[in-house]
């Protein structure tokens, strides 16, 4: 059962402030929203169904990321690179095996599934920290 708060927010109007600086849009089908973020960026809150009585706020703190030899940072990185991971919590699998090895494939790194040193650092690279 999908509870009301856990409902997807597609096509949702919504405001965006960073650090500050509002803009307005619509989320996708799918829920997502792209909007470009500076790297010096530190706050931002989103607003959807702004004004409405239905109205959710999500305040986020941006620029953290777990360092790169560690699971977490390295499933952030690969998910912000658009290799999909699973959350946060779970455990090493076969999921995130893949999700490695078809990274290191598409980067030319041997392709162990292995988060060695020239995988962690070709992740900082594309990633940008």
């Amino acid at each position: 059962e999908v509870l009301p708060e856990q409902r997807l927010l597609s096509d949702a109007p919504y405001r965006i402030s960073i650090d500050g600086e509002w803009r307005e849009g619509k989320s996708g089908p799918d829920g997502i929203i792209e909007v470009p973020v500076s790297p010096d960026a530190a706050q931002t809150e989103i607003e959807f169904f702004p004004g409405t009585k239905e109205e959710l706020v999500f305040e986020v703190a941006l620029g953290h990321i777990d360092p790169p030899a560690t699971v977490t940072g390295a499933r952030h990185r690969l998910s912000n690179l658009g290799y999909p991971c699973p959350p946060d919590g779970a455990e090493p699998d076969d999921v995130s095996m893949a999700t490695l090895t078809q990274f290191q494939a598409d980067q030319s790194l041997e392709p162990s599934g292995n988060l060695d040193e020239a995988t962690q650092a070709k992740l900082v690279d594309l990633h940008g920290s």
